[in-house]
């Protein structure tokens, strides 16, 4: 913290180029009104000898008053009359996400934000990669049997063809936001992407569903964790989840980056819902396998909506 105005962070994983987190940030505070995530004062880069730079830290506003997103869920879902204010609040996450995705396509001229045409061979690619990932959950708890139709998978992701890739945050959860009580809005926060992945990946142009789909397993995390740990608080997550949802539509109404179909948007969602779990499973496995539980369950959540004709999931 610098003088109770700003913030510096460091990157622990650094990689040749710009970091997204810097990049992203200063997209948003030099080129659109989107005031919901904190303004960028600068970051510091080292360029080597080949004149190739390497993004070490990013210097931020400090958001005064603001919590942790996830730590504010949990602690007002242990309180008596908390999953009242917790869903409307979660509405108006889902808003400021569909904002966030406006502003991301906000300016067509600059080409590392531009929109760009979804074709049938991003959309092999992403099923490809969705498979794979499943794969690596298979392998990671061999006592599990995963199988789900690929076909299922490019069937639901084909609604997408002919809409818009973009720039988006990449690794969406609730401990990637602030909530500001006095202001009852949320700020949203670290654009760097899943740290384990290439650079390069974390900076291409995807499916804004994708980000949706990071925050629905989110808040399946938060409703197990105040719970008993394996059964969800059901009825606070299915309308938490609609709120979110229902926010990030009505923010987002007939823009060209999401289908346009509530029932093609959903099955869109249903995928990249089965990708983060998937992942999850394989960091659970590695990092905390008392809680892999949580990823399996929303695994078979997701595959069920797919058709429980096409997909199945069995613990052993």
């Amino acid at each position: 913290m610098l003088a109770d105005a700003f913030v510096l962070k460091h990157f622990r994983r650094l990689a040749e180029g710009i970091n997204p987190e810097a990049e992203i940030s200063r997209f948003l505070t030099e080129r659109t009104n989107f005031l919901n995530t904190p303004r960028l004062a600068g970051h510091l880069e080292y360029c080597d000898t080949r004149g190739k730079t390497t993004t070490l830290a990013v210097i931020q506003e400090l958001v005064p008053d603001a919590v942790d997103g996830w730590q504010w869920i949990l602690a007002r879902l242990r309180e008596p009359d908390g999953t009242g204010l917790t869903v409307k609040a979660l509405r108006r996450l889902g808003e400021r996400t569909g904002e966030l995705h406006r502003a991301l396509v906000s300016d067509p001229g600059d080409p590392a934000f531009a929109p760009e045409i979804i074709t049938a061979a991003d959309v092999a690619a992403w099923a490809d990669a969705v498979v794979r990932q499943l794969a690596s959950a298979r392998a990671a708890v061999p006592g599990a049997s995963i199988t789900i139709d690929p076909g299922a998978i490019r069937a639901a992701l084909a609604h997408l063809v002919g809409r818009q890739k973009i720039r988006h945050h990449g690794d969406f959860h609730l401990g990637q936001t602030l909530y500001c009580p006095a202001a009852g809005d949320w700020m949203i926060i670290d654009f760097e992407g899943e740290p384990l992945r290439p650079l390069e990946e974390r900076r291409r142009k995807h499916a804004a569903p994708r980000d949706v789909a990071g925050l629905l397993r989110s808040i399946d995390y938060a409703a197990i964790t105040v719970s008993d740990g394996v059964s969800p608080q059901q009825e606070w997550q299915t309308a938490a989840s609609h709120a979110f949802l229902d926010g990030y539509r009505t923010a987002t109404g007939a823009v060209s980056f999401v289908p346009e179909s509530d029932a093609a948007f959903r099955d869109v969602v249903a995928v990249f819902e089965l990708e983060k779990a998937a992942y999850e499973i394989v960091y659970e496995a590695n990092n905390r396998p008392a809680w892999i539980a949580i990823p399996q369950r929303g695994l078979a959540t997701a595959a069920a909506h797919l058709g429980p004709d096409k997909s199945r999931l069995h613990q052993g």
